[in-house]
């Protein structure tokens, strides 16, 4: 039986947009709180229909914690009406247990423990991506002006070029706005403008998922990337299929799933061949990358090599010109150069490429930038160097600008690399360092307390 057409209740908006019955929400539900000690065997439909109907105050243990693992949202949330605004829920108490929160977000592969994500941020990612997945489930096309394509095309190059600055979760609402106006397009009969407009959704599907990434929403970000794909594909645009293939790498390797993220790179390989601007370069070096971290280390070296003759042979493209976080600078290739000698037995060799990555971020006007993103992890990288070649000052040093992280900043990926430098900074190497030691320290300071805020109310 399906839920009420007018959801009363956010948790029964949620049931429509995935179109779930209340029998596939009570058999879901049950496969979840299996996984809790003790397990829960039966939700009845009539207790399920109350909740959806907002009959009922917050229910008895272990019934929240199961309600919060499957959607990420508090359960005071999901069960308030569904008018309130959606961008504004809690998220579930960081004490649930992880092996039954969304597996991509607390990943047991994981690098490091990112804290809890921007609330508004998981808001808007829920709803963005349960659009992406009714579209892909659609996936047809529609009327759309030549006005309002230029329109939002110069959205998309705003949002593009504020994403370095402002940081992709403040920037989820205008991204899902743009999605919704794009897809409304594009699942209309007899579309005028198809090729824009699916290259504007690959785009923006693609920023998405970057976004849901920073927050660790990682399941998030590759439903956003295989929505990217499919629009990318009728654009017919080589260089874009392969931008999301990048995004498809990273956040792999950002979840620790370093094989996967070699499969990614390797897919990308029959666009690679085509395409001479950022998105090539950026491949490049992400597929050295993704060789060092399965330990591959003799090609990662040689595809280091064959990296740096891509970036002295690139050609801008379209992409390019937006700028922002479709663009790649030189600066950013030798950051990933930085990261991928970090995953190879060479200390020095990885102090070198990251203090050369510093300096050229370091002459970089920093509007190109914002002064936070690929630099940061540049920094990071020399920490983590110095930490490994004896050097603890020297690692402290590095580590100040990431420890000085606006709020908005600190994302997934900066709590996966601060992770690495604790590990080597508390390395029997450092026992008795009073400089170790209370580095260490600040970085279990700032993993505890710097969570991000919601940039939105």
């Amino acid at each position: 039986m399906p839920p009420n057409p007018r959801p009363r209740t956010l948790l029964a908006h949620l049931l429509l947009r995935r179109r779930w019955t209340v029998e596939q929400f009570c058999a879901a539900f049950v496969k979840a709180g299996a996984k809790l000690d003790p397990p829960v065997h039966a939700l009845a439909e009539r207790t399920a229909k109350r909740w959806l109907a907002g009959e009922v105050g917050r229910p008895n243990q272990p019934a929240p914690d199961i309600l919060e693992g499957m959607f990420g949202v508090s359960v005071d949330r999901l069960l308030a009406p569904a008018d309130l605004p959606p961008a504004a829920p809690q998220l579930a108490p960081s004490a649930y247990p992880a092996s039954t929160r969304t597996p991509a977000t607390y990943s047991e592969v994981s690098e490091g423990h990112p804290p809890d994500p921007p609330a508004a941020a998981v808001g808007g990612l829920l709803m963005a991506t349960e659009d992406a997945a009714d579209f892909l489930r659609r996936a047809q096309g529609a009327a759309a002006t030549a006005d309002a394509v230029l329109i939002i095309r110069s959205e998309i190059g705003r949002i593009a070029r504020a994403f370095p600055i402002e940081g992709g979760p403040a920037l989820v609402p205008n991204l899902a706005a743009a999605q919704r106006f794009l897809f409304r397009h594009l699942d209309a009969p007899d579309p005028d403008h198809t090729q824009d407009l699916y290259f504007l959704a690959a785009a923006t599907a693609g920023l998405l998922a970057r976004a849901a990434r920073d927050v660790g929403q990682l399941d998030a970000a590759l439903t956003h990337t295989r929505t990217a794909l499919l629009c990318a594909d009728r654009a017919g645009y080589p260089a874009l299929r392969l931008w999301i293939r990048n995004e498809q790498t990273s956040s792999a390797r950002w979840a620790g799933w370093h094989h996967e993220s070699l499969r990614y790179a390797q897919l990308a390989e029959a666009d690679a061949v085509s395409v001479h601007g950022a998105s090539a370069v950026q491949h490049a070096y992400l597929h050295a990358r993704a060789l060092a971290a399965v330990g591959k280390v003799t090609e990662a070296r040689g595809a280091l090599t064959a990296a740096d003759a891509v970036r002295e042979r690139r050609r801008d493209d379209e992409l390019d010109q937006y700028g922002g976080q479709l663009a790649f600078s030189d600066a950013d290739a030798l950051y990933l150069a930085a990261d991928a000698y970090s995953l190879l037995p060479d200390p020095v060799a990885a102090e070198q490429a990251a203090a050369t990555a510093v300096e050229a971020f370091a002459a970089t006007p920093t509007a190109e930038y914002g002064g936070h993103g690929n630099r940061i992890g540049s920094y990071q990288a020399l920490a983590l160097a110095r930490a490994r070649n004896g050097d603890p000052d020297g690692a402290r040093e590095a580590l100040q600008p990431i420890l000085d992280l606006p709020t908005q900043h600190r994302v997934f990926g900066v709590f996966v690399d601060v992770q690495r430098i604790h590990e080597a900074l508390t390395a029997p190497l450092y026992h008795g360092s009073t400089t170790a030691v209370q580095t260490a320290a600040e970085l279990e300071a700032f993993t505890q307390d710097a969570r991000p805020h919601a940039a939105l109310p």
